[in-house]
């Protein structure tokens, strides 16, 4: 399995953090963006030239990440490191996920 990428990125406020940068196709994975919006109250946003336009923060077992519409297709998660994007999806899709069938690391 490749190694995920990280990039530094800056938000709308100007804060940057080094963040890995996940893809979760919510076409495919309604689940998640219903995870989302319901369970953890998460507004979504846009994304535009790799800044976030606007950005809703939520933490999952005291791990911070935060949460960005991309288009109507996707969902744009950030994740701090590759430990805590595993914990997301295996709370949302269970612990025999298979993450790369879920997520594309940028």
């Amino acid at each position: 399995m490749p190694e995920p990428l990280a990039e530094t990125f800056t938000f709308a406020s100007g804060e940057k953090r080094y963040v890995m940068f996940l893809r979760f196709d919510v076409r495919n994975y309604p689940r998640f963006l219903k995870y989302l919006k319901e369970t953890l109250g998460v507004e979504m946003g846009s994304v535009k030239n790799m800044v976030f336009a606007k950005a809703s923060e939520f933490k999952l077992g005291g791990i911070g990440y935060t949460a960005v519409a991309g288009d109507s297709d996707d969902c744009h998660v950030v994740a701090p490191n590759e430990a805590a994007r595993i914990a997301l999806l295996a709370k949302i899709f269970g612990p025999n996920h298979q993450s790369e069938r879920h997520t594309k690391a940028y």
